[in-house]
């Protein structure tokens, strides 16, 4: 795509018609319609620029601008960026659209089959080399409707890594989608990535960590990517969505639901000081009604690397008296490697 862009400059440089790259908005529709399922809104108008939005078929887009083959739009809800000319049309309700030099006043905007050969034209407006696992260039969105909520999250299964994802609790949320789309690709090009989506519904009041997983799913595979999202559900059934910080990788995470009110309590023991240092150590009770009693929530933990080491980290549920009962215990092996990346494993019960 680079040469192609740097061959087209060099040709209009040499007719000294440079003014005519950037097309005035005079020139222009003033509206356009999707027609890809889905479709990335670039930063700049290049593959290689990051992903600002995604728009989708259907999606009215309001021109402000032209430079080359990329329009520059704005949307509906205010998103500002490019979109290659391949993938929308002029709308219905527009003016007439008069494009640059190489497309006729009476011809419409070209379908993704009407890309002259000699035209590289992006696959779903994505290159088919892919820096995979890097965040740069990859994209995650959410969508809330009342009481659903959808993810988009960038992917390419033909590099070996796929989404999965996981909840902190059960029945908070019910899932009510999980399929893959791939982008839109006219040339039948190999190694073109695409979509993943999952939809979620709210099924019981709550609060859940949702934390999805971009990974080799093999043992041993690398993992590129983690998102985690705080989800509550409030007595209506409406949702609210918060992205949570990613953890450093000389860091550490534990979330366990608990009920005070029952008198148990979950506390830590190191089989070793001096490895893990614990940053924080909180109980959050759970959304509820006022006056309600019994009601529970999560015991949440943080650790960070202090020295390189292996560590035996211990959880315990239970009554804190003499006495008491125990009604859980999960152990983890904790190892800090010299530059304090932190891996943590979780042991077999028993």
């Amino acid at each position: 795509m680079k040469k192609t862009i740097s061959l087209l400059l060099s040709g209009l440089l040499a007719a000294g018609a440079l003014a005519s790259v950037a097309a005035t908005p005079a020139e222009l529709p003033q509206t356009l319609e999707v027609t890809a399922s889905t479709l990335r809104v670039r930063e700049d108008s290049t593959t290689d620029s990051g992903v600002a939005g995604r728009v989708h078929d259907g999606d009215l887009l309001t021109v402000l601008g032209k430079d080359g083959n990329w329009y520059k739009i704005c949307t509906e809800s205010g998103l500002e960026g490019y979109v290659y000319k391949n993938y929308v049309t002029a709308a219905e309700n527009a003016e007439d659209v008069v494009d640059d030099e190489d497309i006729p006043e009476d011809e419409d905007i070209p379908d993704e089959e009407d890309v002259p050969e000699d035209e590289t034209a992006p696959d779903g407006e994505e290159d088919a080399e892919i820096d995979v696992g890097a965040e740069e260039g990859m994209s995650f969105a959410f969508t809330i409707d009342g009481k659903a909520l959808t993810f988009e999250l960038d992917a390419n299964p033909t590099t070996g890594y796929s989404w999965s994802y996981e909840l902190s609790k059960e029945g908070i949320l019910k899932e009510t989608e999980d399929r893959y789309a791939e982008d839109e690709n006219p040339e039948g090009m190999e190694g073109v990535g695409g979509v993943q989506h999952y939809g979620f519904e709210a099924a019981a009041p709550g609060t859940v960590t949702l934390t999805f997983t971009y990974a080799r799913p093999w043992e041993g595979g690398d993992t590129a990517e983690v998102l985690s999202y705080e989800v509550v559900v409030d007595e209506d059934l409406h949702l609210t969505c918060t992205e949570l910080p990613q953890q450093a990788e000389n860091s550490l995470t534990f979330d366990f639901e608990a009920n005070a009110t029952t008198g148990y309590s979950w506390s830590y023991a190191l089989s070793e000081e001096g490895v893990l240092e614990l940053l924080s150590d909180s109980y959050v009770e759970d959304e509820h009604e006022e006056g309600m009693v019994g009601v529970g929530g999560t015991q949440h933990y943080a650790f960070k690397a202090a020295a390189p080491g292996t560590v035996t980290l211990t959880f315990t549920y239970a009554q804190p008296w003499e006495g008491g009962d125990t009604a859980e215990v999960r152990a983890y092996t904790v190892t800090v490697g010299e530059d304090l990346a932190v891996t943590c494993t979780e042991q077999a019960e028993g």
